[in-house]
């Protein structure tokens, strides 16, 4: 590294010896000035901070003791090698105690004076090599940080640190907010993975994106990390949460809030479950067990759910097992176009399944149902192209569900969509009629609403690819299409009325992004929104 160097002296002829005794820049030292006096000496130091200064004590309007004060004020490592023709040990001691690195004596022998600039220079380099080094290993711990705190806090939460001090000397060390004296809560964040369309909003990224926005609403209170794929780890910790009969009821409405966010920026369920509250940082991991089990009943209560642990009932030993579905009830809700029949009678299929909380149970019961239905139908027409449901895509079909009531309402679905189809055939062209009213119908009523086939689905009972093809083919378009025409038919209505901005007519028909309705809009009519209203005016 190249050091710099500044000289000091009121004789032009010492100043002039020492810049050419040698090619300074040959030994990586850089001569920023050769100063006159002492203050000419002071402005080029404030000017380039070199890191050496020889320099003498006798100089007018400022002597080399005053100069050496004013580095020493804005410099404590900088290194002053003092060059004076005064033996005096009262100039000397002075020197010393204004920190400098020498003090020769003038006529200094040349060799002398490179030989001690060559020595302070070499101890200039190690100390700014020593500086990189303690900043980029500054740098690697900062940058290593966030995964050394990661891995304190999964340790902590799988009960892996039982020592109370060593927790607190920890947590200190890796700067959290975190107190083993006060009392704490463990909350376990699920990303259920209804997520919009947005490929962004996927994966590990979405999950580092709410961790992000969890820490900034959290606070100060407590600490938040990713437990596992999937899943976020909040260490509540609040002063209010030493109140422990009120604290399940603040936590409880801190995360409905907390989950009202998230919601509304990545479009996305999350659940959580409220472990029990832990009086200090040791009784931590069983706050997380109680967490980790109250997040698992959404199975239960469906996705997106709030859950306190102290809340959960625990399964009686010994309880009655549910009784078996009624299959023959069921057959029977099924040829008459029962829907509720249908739905009754799955509920009662699956519970035992809901009594045990286990999803995959769920699943071979349904599959239990199916097959028995496959059994007394000879099949499972369904109405698609591609012919017969098969029991494998069912089974498939089930098991993409996440939780119970996802799995009993696609069951209801599937079941209510067989019957359906076999109604079909016995009603003909009218049934096709009548469940493409009732889609027509529901998309003029909720026209402002996103489009969902999965609900107009479970609305008419019929799979999603088959409303498609089956209003294309009753009223030669798409559903798209016909929504897209329902909704700039409103928008052209609203255009006619005198104060609606153009943002609030696109709004108001279901689109947050005006410009792109504006896009749509035009692709239509051949006008964008506010040309057609400018026509409008005219017209009138």
């Amino acid at each position: 590294m190249r050091v710099k160097m500044l000289i000091a002296d009121d004789e032009q002829i010492i100043r002039e010896g020492i810049l050419h005794i040698v090619d300074w820049s040959a030994y990586n030292i850089e001569i920023v000035g050769a100063a006159r006096d002492g203050q000419q000496a002071r402005m080029m130091y404030d000017a380039h901070r070199p890191e050496i200064v020889m320099t003498d004590i006798r100089m007018p309007k400022l002597d080399g003791l005053e100069l050496m004060q004013h580095i020493r004020c804005l410099d404590e490592e900088a290194k002053v090698i003092v060059l004076s023709g005064y033996d005096e040990f009262a100039y000397a001691q002075q020197a010393v105690r204004y920190g400098a690195a020498d003090y020769l004596l003038k006529p200094a022998m040349p060799d002398v004076l490179v030989a001690k600039v060559l020595e302070i220079r070499d101890q200039v380099s190690k100390l700014q090599q020593e500086r990189e080094e303690q900043r980029r290993l500054h740098n690697r711990l900062n940058e290593g940080l966030p995964l050394l705190r990661e891995r304190f806090l999964r340790e902590l939460a799988a009960g892996g640190i039982a020592d109370r001090s060593l927790i607190e000397e920890k947590a200190r060390y890796l700067q959290l907010q975190l107190s083993p004296t006060l009392p704490c809560c463990a909350i376990v964040i699920d990303l259920d993975g209804r997520v919009t369309p947005d490929p962004a909003a996927h994966g590990e990224a979405s999950l580092y994106a709410a961790k992000a926005e969890l820490e900034e609403q959290c606070g100060l209170m407590g600490e938040v990390f990713v437990l596992s794929p999937g899943q976020l780890a909040w260490i509540a910790q609040f002063a209010e949460l030493q109140d422990g009969v009120d604290s399940p009821v603040l936590l409880k409405q801190l995360c409905s809030e907390l989950q009202s966010r998230l919601a509304a920026r990545f479009q996305a369920d999350f659940s959580f479950g409220i472990g029990t509250r832990s009086p200090d940082g040791q009784s931590l991991p069983a706050s997380f067990q109680s967490a980790m089990a109250a997040v698992k009943h959404k199975t239960i209560v469906g996705l997106g759910a709030i859950i306190l642990a102290d809340e959960l009932t625990q399964p009686q030993d010994g309880a009655a097992a549910c009784p078996e579905p009624s299959e023959p009830e069921l057959l029977k809700a099924m040829r008459e176009g029962d829907r509720d029949g249908i739905a009754a009678a799955v509920r009662q299929a699956l519970s035992p399944a809901l009594q045990r909380n286990e999803v995959d149970y769920a699943v071979l019961l349904g599959m239990k149902l199916i097959d028995h239905v496959s059994r007394e139908w000879g099949g499972l027409a369904s109405g698609r192209k591609e012919g017969p449901l098969t029991e494998y895509e069912l089974w498939q079909q089930l098991k993409r569900q996440q939780t119970l009531p996802d799995i009993a309402a696609e069951l209801t679905r599937l079941l209510q969509e067989i019957a359906a189809h076999r109604l079909e055939g016995e009603h003909g062209e009218a049934g096709q009629q009548r469940w493409v009213g009732q889609i027509i119908a529901h998309l003029q009523e909720h026209y402002q609403e996103p489009l969902s086939l999965k609900r107009l689905s479970e609305m008419v009972f019929l799979s999603p690819n088959y409303i498609c093809s089956l209003f294309k083919e009753e009223t030669g378009q798409t559903i798209s299409d016909y929504l897209t025409r329902l909704r700039i038919d409103r928008a052209k209505r609203l255009l006619s009325e005198h104060g609606i901005k153009v943002y609030e007519v696109a709004n108001a028909v279901g689109y947050t992004d005006s410009r792109y309705f504006n896009k749509v809009f035009k692709k239509y009519t051949g006008m964008n929104l506010s040309e057609y209203r400018s026509l409008r005016s005219d017209t009138f």
